[in-house]
């Protein structure tokens, strides 16, 4: 603990705020516990898929499984029956050649009496050489010299 006093406080101040801002979010979040979202790759460029792993607590009460995808040239949604228990905890969406933009998705849980449960995630996906006019142009091919 010294250790941790003696050194510069405002290396620490981030990352404690983070937490504090992660448990706030948590908390605030109330039933989203029952529902985790996992995207991969982390980091996405612009033309590239994306997949979401989504995992849904077992309850009884689940009857559908609704995921959208919302950005600024891209939309997609699609939903799937849930067999409360008995169904399967984990799904896997592919989204194809996303464009470049923030993000917003929502996975939702719904049982018999509407809504259960809710997670949003917002991310980024980065155009290639976006603000950076020095950056090599991929989109052409080199030709390599014959003989």
């Amino acid at each position: 603990m010294r250790r941790l006093c003696g050194a510069r406080p405002e290396r620490y101040l981030v990352p404690a705020a983070a937490l504090i801002l992660a448990a706030t979010l948590s908390a605030a979040a109330g039933n989203s516990e029952r529902i985790s979202i996992r995207l991969l790759p982390a980091t996405i460029l612009e033309h590239h898929d994306l997949k979401a792993m989504v995992t849904v607590e077992e309850r009884a009460e689940n009857r559908r499984l609704i995921v959208a995808l919302d950005g600024p040239e891209f939309y997609s949604s699609t939903q799937r029956t849930l067999d409360g228990q008995k169904g399967p905890r984990r799904h896997e969406f592919l989204f194809r050649a996303l464009p470049a933009g923030m993000y917003e998705l929502v996975v939702s849980v719904e049982g018999v009496s509407g809504r259960t449960a809710s997670v949003t995630r917002l991310f980024e996906v980065h155009g290639i050489g976006q603000g950076n006019e020095d950056a090599p142009d991929l989109t052409r091919r080199r030709r390599r010299p014959v003989g």
